[in-house]
């Protein structure tokens, strides 16, 4: 079982996207369960996701709240919106990746992110690779130069020691 998880803040229509490319190509709701994790008080995105919780879509709907600890202070910086974002992340991995957590492997994607169809198949297909070698961070489903009139081989895999994107496996 790899669950994916969403990281979502207040972007409802990226979300319902979002939501509706991985339905589309989700095979088995037992083997890539699908959840959410919300940061905010959207009510839209709220109410998007415990409807999809109601329906059987969604597995679940977590709620990050920061802690009076790691609340980012309203400075007016410019990295305030990222270390809030990078709390959220790190609690939504602790969730899934944890010491409580029965987890191995986790796929994490951003509310704004369509999949393409081969999206499970490719996380499947490339899954024994992280399992077996310790080097690999995670594999990413994100490719700057993946459209068709840059990539010559559309079965290549290539190691990268750049940014994974925003659609990875850990």
């Amino acid at each position: 079982v790899v669950p994916v998880v969403i990281i979502c803040y207040a972007r409802p229509q990226y979300l319902r996207r979002s939501l509706d490319s991985l339905f589309a190509v989700q095979r088995s709701k037992k083997q890539f369960p699908i959840s959410a994790s919300q940061d905010g008080d959207n009510q839209e995105v709220e109410s998007m996701l415990e409807q999809e919780v109601v329906s059987g879509r969604l597995a679940q709907h977590l709620r990050y709240q920061p802690t009076i600890s790691s609340q980012v202070k309203k400075t007016g910086s410019p990295r305030a919106g990222y270390q809030r974002l990078a709390g959220h992340y790190k609690w939504a991995l602790d969730q899934f990746l944890g010491p409580s957590s029965h987890y191995e492997q986790l796929i994490i994607l951003e509310e704004d992110l369509e999949v393409a169809p081969d999206f499970f198949s490719y996380f499947q297909a490339t899954l024994p690779y992280l399992k077996a070698d310790p080097c690999l961070f995670c594999v990413s489903a994100w490719n700057d130069n993946g459209r068709s009139s840059l990539a010559n081989d559309a079965k290549a895999i290539y190691r990268s020691d750049f940014f994974p994107g925003l659609g990875w496996l850990l």
